[in-house]
């Protein structure tokens, strides 16, 4: 088990970042020493693909996916947990009453980090990009929400459902009007939202 632990730290330092600037070949490295790939570092909070998303290292993003990183997976759902599972021993990141970082998967972080460059990355991998991505969230609202549009078109050329209601109900236009972000509402509109649709 320290072994194992020992392994799934490296992994983690080299998705920090924290490698001496070859955070790759660490990627690589601690993968053939054993590490798990879609493991969840000790703490249990997240794996090495939500950290590497989380961090915007895309190079560590395509290394991971190349060696076989679950695009949609979540660590709550890595550790057999669902959105209330209570086998993270500290609190999620927001506050009381947010869902936690562990229950995102890597596209929902990107996008909420409005990170372009591994939006695009984990789309090409095959993201599911009208799915519920673990907290029964989609990530096109929380898109809308933040105003990005390069993060928008992306998901739009993905085949992004324009309509597809998020966690609260909200449809992407309703989130981008309700935010005041004109350009991504009116990119919206031109790809086909329903203006009538409630949300």
């Amino acid at each position: 088990m320290a072994k194992v632990d020992s392994l799934m730290l490296d992994l983690e330092q080299a998705c920090l970042g924290a490698s001496g600037g070859n955070a790759v070949a660490a990627v690589q490295a601690a993968l053939a020493a054993g590490a798990e790939i879609n493991g969840v570092f000790p703490g249990g909070r997240i794996f090495a693909l939500q950290k590497a998303t989380l961090k915007g290292l895309v190079d560590v993003v395509e290394a991971l996916l190349a060696a076989g990183a679950s695009v949609d997976l979540t660590s709550a759902a890595a550790c057999g947990g669902g959105r209330d599972a209570m086998w993270v021993p500290t609190m999620p990141l927001g506050g009381p009453g947010k869902v936690g970082v562990q229950h995102r998967t890597c596209l929902v972080l990107a996008c909420q980090n409005e990170d372009v460059q591994c939006l695009e990355v984990l789309l090409a991998a095959g993201a599911s990009c009208n799915g519920a991505h673990g907290a029964d969230e989609t990530p096109l609202p929380m898109t809308g929400s933040k105003g990005n549009l390069a993060c928008l078109e992306a998901r739009l050329r993905a085949g992004a459902d324009v309509d597809r209601s998020g966690d609260k109900g909200e449809t992407p236009l309703c989130s981008a009007c309700s935010h005041g972000h004109l350009a991504v509402a009116e990119a919206l509109m031109a790809a086909g939202a329903d203006v009538n649709k409630p949300g």
